[in-house]
């Protein structure tokens, strides 16, 4: 053949084409430009309009776009070279073997292997840049579908069907999945290449549901191994040092070339996907592929920005905490909820970094307390016990597990409200104190905290939100005749007032008893001087003081005087769900309230955001003064029935909490995110 020039690919160039027909309308050509000197494989104009499915024979080739079957494999470019051959390079025996297997997709289902198609592609995407950094990967990647297709035998079928969905994004214009399918390929290699990688590459077919879980995975793949900045989304070098002067790189869009983070490498991702499992229950298993599909669209967004401001999420994107977080959330909240939590609230008084941290390790001690509280004790649960490292401890009792969903439901709020609220005193009739999105997280902190206690050996967790008796009694006589009595209708015959009290976090000593544990999240009025004495919400009021009385203001006081009393009293009554009748419960003396330690600055806030100082007991208008008092309403005697006579040091039941020792442990048993937290969080809150 003659020479002709390039049309659709910049400057008009010389190629020559040396002709080699064959019978099967395959033509072997040597091409020579001024960048490029190889061979490849040409079709003639009959075969390739069997394989583009071209229907119009009255339409100019060079006006049309490539399409099914195999238009997947190509931009939608109209460059041709002379009149009987298109410049689109096949090589010959995988075009037949893809042929074949497709047509077996109409004709003979049974036939169809789905490994054979994925394979031969591969093989035949190599042949076109920017497929040809491929090549090297090849081999492996024939392998790893032919021998990982036992572990999750519809995957293939998913695979081709993602291929389709592929193909409807091309005709749109949008190539990004076609660029993104060549750093799966290339980290699904080196995952098999790895001896340990290649547990957490099983793990992800195993994941795969769908052809849209599929695709979740490319395109999660495809993601920076990095921070970035912006909402834009840079592209990933696919070789550790890029060649820009690939043979046929002249055919790339210039936009892929322009290389500016490094992508995750495989062996890497697949020691963390090994570890991922570790972490994740079956029910977060499998909708992680969910999970992915949200976390690849959220980590684009400028809300993560506003919400992380330096430390922002998108650095922990390829981590197992972050995994093991957004399936657990997908489960407990939905994909909004999921959304929310990545977007997250400016005014969150933790970082990205402690929530993940803190979120992933509760849903791991969950999990192994599901397993251990499993009523047949097989074999099976016992190896995941294992598996988890679970050893004997966990979150036991399904309704603490449906509690943290509860708390879910409060700091992941489906709203378009882009801050958290605090707890409010709304209803003085029925003393309820509206809870918010800020006591949530504390209380979901908090949680993580006495589970790590509990697995050194500490207290118990015993119960989360435990609804509680307090009996207030009128004089001496009454709590003689009625103190072991438990029924709430022996209260009212006798005339006790009975208190019901919500118990944040109930403990279980060595000896059965019970401490309690209340906890605040509350902002002073203002960071310095007087105001961070006192409470924002209040308007610079001080805390009502408590009548022990209905139809009285004073809530907050009137929570800390019950745990008072039932300390004094060291006991409670507690309403069994089994048999649907109240028992006594005993409690020790050292009952707690914390309140959140935090600092929030602009500009994730309009002004910077602190935790309240408590002043001193005889300080009037202070938070220690304003707990320190008793019931007013009532004579001294009944006071001193309920509260005791004795001395009373408010600074030993109200703290403030520490998290130093909190995130060190974390970061002691994996929970590596904890570290940064140690660098991030303000010294306000890491303080011992």
């Amino acid at each position: 053949m003659g020479v002709t020039g390039r049309r659709g690919l910049g400057a008009e160039t010389p190629v020559y084409v040396q002709n080699c027909r064959s019978s099967l309308g395959i033509h072997r050509v040597a091409v020579h430009t001024d960048k490029v000197h190889q061979y490849a494989s040409l079709m003639s104009l009959d075969t390739f309009s069997v394989i583009a499915g071209i229907s119009s024979e009255s339409t100019p080739l060079s006006q049309q776009s490539v399409s099914l079957p195999l238009s997947f494999l190509f931009p939608q470019a109209h460059a041709y070279l002379g009149d009987s051959l298109v410049n689109w390079f096949l090589p010959v025996q995988e075009v037949k073997a893809i042929i074949q297997q497709l047509t077996y997709t109409v004709t003979d289902p049974e036939k169809f292997e789905g490994d054979v198609l994925i394979v031969n592609l591969i093989i035949a995407v190599t042949y076109f840049p920017p497929g040809r950094v491929l090549q090297p990967f090849a081999k492996t990647l024939g392998v790893v579908f032919k021998t990982l297709k036992a572990i999750n035998p519809k995957f293939m079928k998913y695979f081709a069907g993602m291929f389709k969905g592929v193909m409807s994004r091309a005709k749109k214009g949008d190539l990004d999945t076609l660029w993104h399918m060549l750093p799966f390929f290339m980290i699904v290699a080196e995952m098999y290449e790895d001896e340990e990688a290649r547990e957490g590459l099983k793990f992800l077919f195993e994941t795969v549901d769908s052809g849209e879980d599929v695709l979740s995975w490319v395109d999660y793949l495809a993601l920076p191994d990095g921070d970035w900045e912006g909402s834009e989304t840079p592209e990933v070098a696919l070789l550790n040092e890029m060649e820009h002067d690939l043979p046929l790189s002249w055919m790339m869009n210039k936009a892929y070339a322009q290389i500016k983070l490094k992508r995750v490498n495989g062996a890497v991702i697949g020691k963390f996907l090994k570890q991922a499992k570790g972490k994740l229950s079956k029910k977060s298993a499998h909708v992680l592929a969910d999970a992915i599909r949200i976390i690849n669209k959220e980590v684009k967004s400028a809300k993560i920005i506003k919400y992380a401001g330096e430390s922002s999420i998108r650095k922990y994107i390829f981590s197992p905490t972050l995994l093991a977080a957004a399936s657990a959330t997908v489960l407990r909240r939905g994909t909004n909820g999921l959304k929310v939590f990545l977007a997250g609230k400016s005014n969150a008084r933790y970082k990205p970094a402690t929530v993940l941290a803190m979120v992933a390790y509760v849903e791991w001690e969950s999990y192994c307390g599901e397993l251990l509280d499993a009523e047949n004790q097989t074999e099976e649960t016992q190896n995941e016990l294992d598996e988890k490292e679970c050893g004997s401890y966990g979150l036991r009792g399904q309704r603490n597990r449906d509690q943290l969903t509860r708390l879910y439901s409060r700091f992941l709020a489906d709203s378009l409200n882009s801050k958290y609220d605090e707890e409010r005193e709304e209803d003085e009739v029925n003393y309820v104190i509206s809870p918010g999105g800020h006591g949530a997280l504390f209380h979901f902190q908090q949680i993580a905290q006495y589970l790590l206690l509990q697995r050194a050996g500490g207290e118990k967790l015993k119960e989360i939100e435990g609804s509680r008796w307090v009996w207030l009694y009128e004089d001496a006589v009454q709590k003689n005749t009625s103190g072991n009595k438990t029924d709430l209708n022996d209260a009212k015959t006798a005339g006790i007032p009975a208190w019901n009290r919500n118990v944040d976090i109930v403990l279980e000593t060595s000896e059965g008893k019970e401490r309690w544990i209340e906890l605040k999240s509350y902002t002073a009025m203002a960071p310095t001087a007087e105001g961070r004495l006192k409470l924002a919400y209040l308007k610079g009021k001080p805390i009502s003081q408590w009548g022990a009385e209905k139809k009285a203001s004073g809530n907050m006081h009137k929570q800390f005087l019950l745990d008072r009393a039932a300390a004094e009293a060291k006991q409670a009554r507690r309403r069994n769900p089994v048999t649907n009748t109240y028992e006594m419960v005993y409690l020790v003396e050292n009952f707690e309230w914390y309140f959140q330690q935090f600092r929030v600055a602009p500009p994730r806030t309009a002004k910077v955001e602190i935790f309240p100082l408590f002043g001193q007991v005889n300080d009037q208008g202070t938070i220690y003064f304003s707990m320190d008092r008793l019931a007013f309403r009532r004579d001294q005697a009944y006071n001193q029935l309920n509260w005791g006579q004795g001395s009373f040091t408010t600074s030993t039941h109200i703290k403030h909490a520490r998290m130093n020792k909190f995130l060190k442990t974390l970061t002691q048993i994996g929970f590596k995110e904890a570290a940064d937290a140690l660098l991030e969080e303000p010294g306000e809150i890491l303080n011992d």
